[in-house]
């Protein structure tokens, strides 16, 4: 589902940087359904965006919290790199958000897919 956090990143993301266009709800993993934010595969690099951590909402749950460890952890152990970002962030910084994506993204040479290695257990 996408949040009004989600498509404010996704604005700035794309008229204030020469980012290449990410994958929105990216399945990354091939059996669990979990999915990324903001996904550019060949990068192997992800945004998640966490809204709702100052109003109680579910990133800010034990289970929730738990689950999402898990799957930041799948996303480390496959090679990937995790930005995250809250609320508070896209509210008072967007645009060093957006300039932190760009820069991770043209430090890394684009992977080609098939030569990647599955670290899925």
């Amino acid at each position: 589902m996408k949040s009004n956090l989600e498509t404010l990143f996704a604005s700035i993301l794309a008229t204030m940087t020469k980012a290449p266009r990410p994958v929105r709800q990216f399945q990354f993993h091939p059996t669990r359904q979990w999915r990324l934010d903001f996904a550019w595969p060949r990068h192997r690099v992800a945004v998640e965006i966490d809204g709702g951590i100052f109003t109680g909402g579910g990133h800010n749950r034990g289970v929730y919290f738990s689950k999402c460890a898990e799957k930041y952890n799948a996303l480390t152990m496959a090679g990937w790199r995790l930005l995250r970002y809250t609320t508070l962030d896209l509210k008072t910084r967007p645009m060093q958000c957006a300039a932190e994506t760009a820069a991770l993204l043209a430090s890394i040479t684009p992977a080609d897919l098939s030569e990647q290695k599955n670290f899925f257990v």
